[in-house]
Parts: structure tokens; C-alpha cells; sequence
């Protein structure tokens, strides 16, 4: 609930942070929650960089686990991935072509 009414990214960051911790956690997944966590810190100041629908994105799978849809909110996090990745990509090829 707090995620999706905080508009202060560092709370934000936080709570999503919070939010996969527990997902993970609850799922008995610690090896995907370990890689998460790698990638995150790789990536970090891209992910800062990235502002693909993540508000209304984060809703949606708040959304479907208040109504225990494990089927939406498993398949929610190969999706979302799917969409950083690319939205990630293009962030450094457009890093790569800007002049120094």
C-alpha cells in the first residue's frame, strides 16, 4: 500500500527493494533473490535512469497478489524484466552513440 502512494524515489527504491525481498523470500527462492540483488547493484545507476511505466507496473502485481492470482503474478516478474532489459539496452546504446 505504502509503494503505491509514495512518490519520493529514494522510498520508493526502498519499498521495491522490501517488496522482491519478501516475494523471494516467501517463494523459498534465496539463489533468485541473490542474482536480483547482483544485478541490481550492476546495473544500479542505470535502473535510476529507467522510468518505464514502473509506478503503474509495481500496481499491477500488487494488484494481482491481493487477489491471489498466482498465475498474473508469476508470470509478472518475466514480463517486467522483459521490459527493463530493453528499456536498459537502449539507455546504453544510446550511451554508446552520444558523442564524449
Amino acid at each position: 500500500h505504502e509503494l503505491e502512494e509514495t512518490s519520493e524515489l529514494g522510498k520508493r527504491l526502498e519499498l521495491r527493494f522490501r517488496l522482491y525481498e519478501e516475494l523471494y523470500r516467501r517463494a523459498n527462492r534465496p539463489r533468485a533473490l541473490a542474482q536480483v540483488n547482483m544485478l541490481r547493484g550492476s546495473v544500479g545507476r542505470y535502473l535510476l535512469l529507467q522510468r518505464v511505466d514502473e509506478h503503474h507496473s509495481h500496481e499491477e502485481l500488487i494488484a494481482q497478489l491481493r487477489a491471489h492470482d498466482v498465475e498474473s503474478a508469476t508470470a509478472w516478474p518475466v514480463i517486467h524484466l522483459r521490459k527493463v532489459s530493453q528499456k536498459l539496452q537502449g539507455i546504453v546504446a544510446a550511451e554508446e552513440k552520444a558523442p564524449a
